[in-house]
């Protein structure tokens, strides 16, 4: 896999921090998920399971609201740690969670 320059690949390489749970570069910075990104992780696991296939629109989509509850629940109680990375003006390019 190509990284963009500045990227991170493994640990914090070149990227500075940008407060409490954020990483930043020139290109992208990386935060903490919290309840108010429930939306883009649901959309963000959508994405991926269409592009891997296997499933129809329709069984993706019926398990995203039950993904959406499950999040919501886990990221309260914070049994689910969410990453955002997001570009300078802040929008969303990637999610990752535990």
């Amino acid at each position: 896999m190509r990284w963009p320059s500045g990227a991170m690949r493994g640990g914090k390489g070149n990227l500075g921090h940008g407060g409490p749970g954020a990483v930043s570069s020139p290109r992208y910075r990386l935060r903490e998920a919290g309840l108010t990104d429930v939306g883009t992780l649901v959309d963000h696991r959508h994405r991926m399971y269409s592009a891997i296939g296997g499933s129809s629109e329709a069984e993706i989509a019926a398990h995203d609201a039950r993904y959406r509850r499950w999040a919501r629940v886990r990221l309260r109680r914070r049994e689910l740690v969410g990453q955002i990375a997001e570009t300078s003006d802040g929008q969303p390019v990637a999610s990752g969670c535990l």
